[in-house]
């Protein structure tokens, strides 16, 4: 084990003693400024290409033709051309076909980018979703090597897929209290997900199946061999020299410690006491390396780890686990008992999956081109009630006037401009089969799964 002191300034805090110290768990350790200069660059190589040729279609040049061609071949992979244009291994994940394969393929990114980057120290994330939508196009380029154009995110993204379920399937082998709480799927949901992705993937045209396949395979082959970040924890010089209080939050993994402030107590000396937190990390041969950084009081240069005492992480507060000590810190304030998260069933949701299946079981349907302006209006006043319903039940009851302009702004939002947007990129009945698809699958959900998984519960 290598103990890292690096860049901690050994010195006396100025914090007086008395003063409370505040760490809160729930704090990022990775800065968001790359997945922005990402997504920017994308959204750059977009405009350039597909925007860029409406405009000048709808104002009869062919300059925007012209841009945009030159924009597919030489940026986008093409494997009878690759070992002339190397570099579209990386640059074909900046272009994208269209509208709904660019808006698509940035939130896919952001949110596997969100599960993946708590798992893994650093920017180490980068080099999953970089080499992960190399070895995608490779294996495209492999089964497919005639004439034809290759663009998209698809693989990066697939391998940030491929890395958090890597990341899942180690982290069961380590305490449960070591795994970042931050990241937001558990293995299960990944699977599902997974599951869903190559059930319906099939069903899609020019999906490039084998760079997404290939993406996934080399994220996960990296995910089993990048180190991995543990969930931090506060230590101390000695025993009995903070007094603690906690604020709380629910997870997947039940009552959390969010944020914790330690009051030094009479027996603190700042001149050899101290109060540090613990970063530490194990890589695929389970060989940690740990890094202090200190928050209050002189922490020595040479730290003995086994001499140390624990405070507190998200999940163990001393001796407490995080429920235990948020049950006797209502006892001590006269507030109501928090109840275990853990122990109770909970609603599983189901609608995604819902909406996914309608909307597979209207795609061919041959009237909707007639039905298209009823079908919108309908199952755009479905969405909008479906949020404000969610809205009602996370701020609490909605006035009346207050209900009816957000009603009739939110109808004019999605029916004038989302349908607009759609019509004028052509893809009208696609944005009627996805609006369909949400506000069935969340009443689904909402009338049909809801009250059966309540009615089993009850039983």
């Amino acid at each position: 084990m290598t103990v890292s002191n690096d860049n901690v300034a050994v010195a006396a805090s100025r914090l007086e003693p008395e003063v409370a110290v505040t760490f809160d768990f729930t704090v990022s350790r990775q800065s968001d400024t790359v997945i922005k200069v990402i997504f920017w660059l994308t959204f750059a190589f977009f405009v350039l290409s597909v925007p860029t040729q409406w405009l000048s279609s709808w104002a009869g040049l062919e300059v925007g033709d012209k841009i945009a061609l030159w924009m597919y071949t030489t940026f986008g992979v093409n494997p009878s051309r690759l070992s002339e244009q190397p570099w579209t291994l990386v640059t074909h994940m900046f272009m994208h076909g269209g509208v709904l394969h660019f808006v698509m393929n940035m939130l896919t990114l952001y949110v596997f980018y969100v599960s993946a980057k708590e798992f893994f120290p650093n920017k180490t994330w980068l080099i999953i979703f970089f080499s992960a939508g190399i070895g995608g196009a490779l294996l495209q380029c492999l089964m497919n090597s005639g004439e034809g154009l290759m663009v998209g995110a698809s693989g990066g993204v697939m391998g940030l897929w491929g890395g958090a379920i890597g990341a899942c399937v180690r982290y069961r082998y380590m305490p449960a209290d070591e795994r970042p709480w931050q990241c937001s799927f558990t293995l299960k949901t990944l699977l599902v997900f997974l599951a869903l992705q190559v059930g319906t993937e099939f069903l899609i045209p020019n999906v490039a199946h084998s760079a997404h396949a290939g993406g996934m395979l080399v994220g996960l082959a990296i995910g089993f061999v990048l180190p991995l970040c543990q969930q931090p924890r506060l230590v101390a010089s000695r025993d009995g020299i903070f007094s603690a209080v906690a604020e709380f939050k629910d997870s997947r993994l039940g009552k959390m410690a969010s944020r914790i402030a330690l009051t030094p107590t009479a027996d603190f000396d700042r001149a050899s006491d101290f109060l540090a937190v613990e970063y530490d990390r194990v890589d695929w041969r389970n060989r940690r390396t740990v890094e202090y950084v200190a928050l209050l009081g002189t922490m020595p240069a040479a730290i003995q780890e086994d001499k140390l005492i624990f405070v507190a992480s998200s999940r163990q507060i001393g001796g407490d686990s995080a429920m235990q000590f948020a049950r006797r810190l209502a006892q001590a304030t006269g507030q109501k008992e928090p109840e275990d998260t853990t122990t109770s069933k909970k609603v599983s949701s189901y609608s995604f999956t819902a909406a996914i299946i309608v909307y597979l079981l209207i795609a061919d349907v041959a009237s909707i081109s007639r039905l298209l302006p009823y079908i919108a209006v309908m199952a755009a006043m479905a969405v909008i009630w479906m949020w404000y319903l969610i809205v009602k039940d996370t701020i609490g009851e909605v006035r009346r006037p207050d209900r009816l302009i957000a009603f009739v702004v939110g109808l004019a939002v999605v029916v004038g401009g989302g349908l607009a947007i759609a019509w004028l990129s052509g893809q009208s009945e696609v944005a009627v089969r996805l609006l369909v698809s949400v506000a069935a699958g969340h009443a689904i959900q909402r009338y049909i799964i809801m009250p059966l998984q309540l009615r089993a519960q009850k039983s």
